[in-house]
């Protein structure tokens, strides 16, 4: 049996979704030297972490397609499966070895972060010429710099996630926390 209040965790986590879609895409409200934060990555491991794989999953795949088409990724469609696979790969490693933690959450968006900046390098360096792509150079003045924003920015999106998924208030009287 649904409550009122079962309804408000999945609204307040779509209301958040926009709002760090909106940070990423629009406002952007920290951008060093043309870099920011990965907000939506944030979000997804976090809500992969705090909640279960699937619900991480739902709205890695909404908000990734609006990301695409916000002109976010290299290949149209990349994002999106790149959330669905993450909220997956941390779904499974909470339930098999991890708990719901902030050390585990930066783990997996540091990992996130690193695999997703390599593969986009490799794309533009099968796409473009190899030799206007210096790699150590793009590692240390891109890749570097956004682990390190997007690290930052996990730890109060953990928190904020953490916050909405353990409140009782917003559960059904039978669905049990993990």
């Amino acid at each position: 049996m649904k409550t009122k209040g079962s309804a408000m965790r999945p609204f307040l986590y779509a209301v958040l979704f926009l709002i760090l879609f909106l940070f990423e895409f629009v406002f952007t409200p920290i951008r060093i030297l043309g870099i920011c934060p990965q907000y939506l990555l944030c979000g997804v491991v976090c809500l992969a972490l705090c909640e279960s794989e699937k619900y991480a999953a739902l709205f890695g795949l909404i908000f990734g397609l609006l990301a695409d088409f916000a002109g976010g990724a290299e290949w149209f469609g990349i994002t999106p499966i790149f959330f669905v696979l993450i909220s997956y790969i941390v779904g499974y490693l909470k339930y098999r070895f991890w708990r719901c933690s902030l050390w585990n959450s930066l783990i997996a968006v540091s990992i996130s972060v690193f695999v997703r900046d390599i593969v986009t390098m490799l794309v533009l360096l099968l796409r473009y010429d190899t030799q206007t792509i210096h790699i150590p150079g793009a590692l240390l003045k891109i890749v570097l710099p956004k682990l390190l924003m997007t690290v930052v920015a996990d730890v109060i999106l953990y928190f904020i996630i953490k916050k909405i998924s353990v409140n009782n208030k917003w559960r059904r009287y039978d669905e049990i926390y993990y």
